[in-house]
């Protein structure tokens, strides 16, 4: 665009391969400056001879100069945007539906719409008319579908004569399919090479370093010239208009690493390689089984808590419903039988793996009482508890935080668990933005401890604007060595704040340089990196054994379990209604459904609010804290006393109910004194979860048997059960978000940029159906809450 302003002789003409329309919403995050735009232009109309002046790169200049002579058309607190990249090409997509023939209309209707829409271009509107034509337009991208490139290729003139480059676009490649890939990419230049005459520039996207190596290698072999492989990051909208708008202020922070279990870097260096050798001889299963069991031996180092407490934990979820795949990567189980069954078929190579599986149990047991991580863990907790201001602490995935849950409610816990409420916000990558952004009134976030981040999750985190004052990551050298990696990609192409983070980073992890193991990303390209993460909208709607439920995979990992009726947004190739809401009963394999996570959830509730709760149900659970703090009140003592005091009663209640020796959970203190602190966080009941524990404890702290029916009813039961159902509601109101998002514009004027990026981001959470199945019951209860 910046040549064509120069020379507004010249046009470019772009094929895009495979053409999809979430392609292009990172255009729509780049803006542009209207005001240098008009100025350039309207020189260019002024120094055009008359004789040009029925050209299109005249009528093109003309409209351009038009952004900043022309009134502006404003809604009462809605600020004009700047034009976007996107508005400022002609793009053509081919319809689906013709096979033959010309498939691309005649023009584009969103060239300069949006920009248009709030300038009154009066005297530029018939030039605009022609200009968006498909031969006049000076830049114009033609998409070129997957299955039909060939015949789209050739289908348009204006293409088949002057196509100057194109794009195969590789960056919503799905996991697993790089062969299927490369093989696309061959006929692709083979075909562009055989043309005739002038011949278009092939430029090859990808966000996967194995895959553009690859490409590389293909190309190389085919082509006389040097490739260049270039690498570019973006991590927020980029706005190039001159009236910059108000930016979120960065944060300084120093960066701090804990480098820990240095045998395991070690002892996984050499089996990486194997692995990668293995790999290149085409035993995949070898390898594969190879990098589970490092997977497990580096999880298990990096527990926040010994294996031995684990386990208890791994067992209690279990119990509760939680999928197996969610804790593969922490089970014996999960790597043992695949590298038994890869030792009978790899001849010699056998016995090394037999010999690999045990060192591994071996080593594993070394962690049973605790880790190096868990002692680093404990000392920033012992540290927390002693400031005065809060830690925000950030786990791996669901299942550490639930083994830091447990351990923090059990009676050896060696801090106090309530200094440590008050003190240690605990998260997980996938909810550390909302914690810091919804923090509750009180002393300020000046510690982030980081524990056995992934890289992605780490460098999500700390692209995040406003991170606290002191930022700890903990990790064992292979881990942190990869985020070394990862960071050191990325070294130089920031500028201002994003690049000294970076170089904040940087720093703190080359002081243990030497410790740090770095990875080939194409050798561990395995399980390590695989899904398995459930979305259960069924939890809590229906008892258990009752049904049926659907249950959707997709090529990304996701598990989305829903009832059959249940409404699931798929996306269609049509230009004009994207996307089209189905029953999950009629969704087939291969269909592109919309998969909205928990952080796309919470940032809808940052902008939007959360989904309200009835007001009856909140009355009722106020009137239950304000009866369980009068009974409190009336029962004299220090707390310890109290707690002993009332479980003695729960245990006599308990008897005259017939049931002697009842036990009020693992941790009956613990429950007891969370009972008795309820009311301190809004609209959670903080109660017996049984109804049997319930009448025990309401009994024991002489709350009237009369009105407790009532509380547990309308205020326990009711909060619990909506808290599921806005789940379902918080699924609802995002599928129509996407659909139909102008409503949520006009309603919420102040946060319409807000929610047009979030709206292109959930656009692209669109994943792959590889399989549906129809379960006649529900499955036991799981906790959704967790993944």
């Amino acid at each position: 665009m910046t040549v064509q302003t120069a020379r507004p002789e010249l046009r470019s003409t772009v094929g895009w391969y495979p053409f999809e329309r979430s392609s292009t919403i990172g255009l729509k995050s780049i803006f542009v400056d209207e005001t240098d735009i008009g100025r350039i232009n309207r020189n260019v109309v002024l120094s055009m001879p008359a004789d040009q002046r029925s050209t299109a790169a005249y009528e093109h200049a003309y409209i351009m100069k038009g952004l900043t002579s022309a009134p502006v058309t404003r809604s009462k607190g809605t600020p004009i945007s700047h034009p976007n990249l996107r508005e400022m090409v002609g793009l053509f997509v081919p319809a689906p539906s013709i096979t033959r023939g010309n498939p691309y209309p005649s023009s584009d209707i969103g060239f300069l719409a949006d920009a248009g829409a709030k300038r009154q271009l009066i005297k530029e509107a018939p030039m605009l008319a022609k200009v968006r034509r498909a031969d006049r337009v000076p830049m114009a991208v033609f998409g070129l579908r997957q299955q039909h490139w060939i015949s789209d290729y050739n289908a348009n003139e204006r293409l088949r004569e002057r196509c100057d480059a194109v794009i195969f676009d590789a960056t919503s490649m799905p996991f697993g399919h790089g062969k299927d890939w490369l093989r696309d990419l061959k006929k692709v230049h083979q075909f562009l090479a055989a043309l005739g005459g002038h011949k278009p520039a092939l430029v090859v996207l990808s966000a996967d370093p194995w895959f553009a190596r690859r490409a590389a290698e293909v190309l190389s072999a085919r082509l006389d010239i040097p490739l260049k492989i270039t690498a570019t990051v973006k991590s927020r909208p980029i706005d190039f208009s001159a009236a910059q708008t108000e930016q979120q202020r960065w944060t300084d922070c120093t960066v701090k690493v804990h480098v820990r279990d240095l045998a395991v870097a070690q002892f996984r260096k050499p089996w990486i390689e194997q692995a990668g050798h293995l790999r290149k001889r085409d035993m995949d299963d070898a390898a594969d089984a190879i990098l589970m069991g490092i997977t497990f031996l580096r999880n298990i180092a990096c527990l926040p808590v010994g294996f031995r407490r684990f386990r208890a934990t791994h067992d209690r979820l279990v119990r509760e419903g939680v999928r197996p795949e969610a804790l593969a990567a922490y089970t014996y189980s999960s790597f043992h039988t695949a590298v038994t069954a890869a030792a009978a078929s790899a001849g010699s190579l056998g016995q090394d793996l037999i010999k690999f599986r045990d060192t591994i149990g071996k080593m594993a047991n070394q962690y049973l009482e605790t880790t190096d991580v868990a002692e680093v863990v404990k000392e920033a907790f012992k540290s927390a508890a002693r400031k005065s201001n809060r830690t925000l602490a950030v786990f791996r995935d669901p299942v550490m935080l639930a083994a830091i849950e447990d351990w923090i409610a059990a009676p050896d816990f060696p801090s106090d668990p309530e200094r440590i409420a008050e003190k240690v916000i605990l998260a997980t990558p996938d909810t550390f933005g909302a914690m810091l952004a919804t923090i509750e009134p009180g002393a300020p976030v000046d510690t982030m401890l980081i524990v056995h981040p992934t890289s992605r999750a780490a460098q999500r985190m700390v692209f995040w604007p406003t991170l606290p004052r002191h930022v700890d990551f903990i990790g064992d050298g292979g881990a942190l060595g990869a985020l070394r990696s990862a960071f050191a990609e990325a070294a130089g192409i920031f500028e201002g704040p994003p690049g000294e983070r970076i170089a904040a980073v940087l720093a703190a992890l080359d002081e243990h340089r030497e410790s740090l193991i770095g990875f080939d990303f194409e050798q561990v390209i395995a399980p390590e990196f695989k899904g398995g993460k459930l979305i259960d909208l069924t939890a809590g709607t229906a008892s258990p054994g009752k049904g049926p439920v659907t249950e959707i995979a997709t090529e990304d990992g996701y598990l989305l379990r829903v009832f059959p009726t249940t409404d699931v947004l798929v996306r269609q190739d049509d230009a004009i209604d994207p996307f089209h809401k189905v029953e999950a009963k009629a969704v087939r394999e291969g269909d592109h459904i919309l998969v909205v996570t928990a952080d796309l959830y919470e940032r809808l509730d940052s902008i939007l609010g959360p989904v309200e709760v009835d007001k009856n149900t909140i009355s009722f659970l106020k009137m239950y804290h304000d009866a369980v703090a009068k009974a409190l009140s009336a029962i004299g003592g220090g707390k310890q006393y109290k707690i002993d005091r009332i479980l003695e009663k729960m245990r006599q209640a308990a008897t005259e109910l017939g049931y002697p020796g009842h036990a009020f959970g693992q941790n009956e203190r613990q429950n007891v004194l969370r009972w008795m602190n309820c009311g301190k966080v809004s609209g959670r009941p903080d109660a017996p979860r049984s109804a049997l524990n319930y009448k025990c404890w309401i009994k024991a702290i002489g709350v009237s048997p009369e009105s407790s029916e009532l509380l547990w009813r309308f205020g326990v039961v009711n909060s619990r059960v909506q808290a599921i159902q806005a789940g379902l509601q918080e699924s609802a109101r995002s599928l129509e978000f996407v659909v139909r998002p102008e409503p949520f514009y006009r309603h919420y004027p102040d946060q319409s940029r807000d929610l047009r990026e979030l709206r292109e981001e959930i656009s692209r959470r669109f994943s792959i159906v590889c399989s549906v199945m129809v379960l006649p019951t529900k499955p036991e209860r799981s906790i959704s809450s967790l993944f």
